[in-house]
């Protein structure tokens, strides 16, 4: 049974501990989860999910981290500008300075869309996002 991805993501509190965000991370990579959802839907679910983590001020753990990135490297389309904007967005939250990198270093291949949206958030975020809280300092 496919579960609602807005229903979950409304049931998680503002200010949610890292601990339980953590749990809904893994459960976001059970494979069972990730086969009964579209790669949008799934992303859009990631990038809310990013931000929850963002805010709780905590940087994810380092094999949760490495397993995030190494999906969402794998999980996107470098063809639809809508899809490299999410991926970048989680990048930022998250720390993926890695994906992050490869992303915008690789403009050459991208649609004009695409590319205005990869300078936005270059402009924005700089080429190193690997503190997403450096802002905050």
């Amino acid at each position: 049974m496919k579960e609602n991805l807005n229903c979950i993501l409304q049931n998680i509190p503002e200010g949610e501990s890292s601990d339980n965000l953590k749990n809904i991370f893994k459960m976001f990579l059970d494979e069972n989860f990730l086969l009964n959802h579209n790669r949008i839907s799934l992303l859009e679910f990631l990038e809310e999910l990013s931000d929850k983590q963002w805010h709780s001020y905590n940087l994810l753990d380092p094999d949760l981290f490495s397993e995030l990135e190494h999906w969402l490297g794998n999980n996107y389309s470098i063809n639809d500008s809508n899809e490299v904007e999410l991926v970048l967005n989680i990048c930022v939250r998250l720390g993926f300075n890695n994906l992050y990198l490869k992303i915008i270093s690789n403009n050459e291949y991208y649609n004009p869309k695409t590319k205005i949206i990869i300078q936005e958030i270059i402009d924005e975020c700089g080429y190193d996002i690997s503190d997403p809280f450096e802002s905050l300092r």
